[in-house]
């Protein structure tokens, strides 16, 4: 099965943009795996961690995370689904 929640390392920056007018905040990362840290509100921070090659994915502990739905939302934006 494909994962969905996981986005390419060259569209981070587009994808923090769009977060940010969803209400998300880009926080400073932490670690040497994690490369994008979003929060909204008093919610757990929505993770992105380095998976290798050219990708970076949700850890698997946060199968409930929101950032899936967000991914999703924004491929569908950006017409590339």
């Amino acid at each position: 099965m494909a994962d969905r929640a996981t986005l390419h390392l060259s569209k981070l920056d587009d994808f923090s943009e769009f977060a940010a007018t969803r209400g998300y905040v880009r926080e400073e990362t932490r670690g040497d795996y994690e490369i994008l840290r979003l929060r909204r509100g008093k919610e757990a921070p929505l993770l992105y961690y380095r998976r290798g090659g050219d990708h970076a994915s949700i850890p698997q502990t946060q199968k409930k995370n929101p950032a899936e739905g967000l991914v999703r939302a924004y491929l569908n934006a950006k017409g590339k689904r």
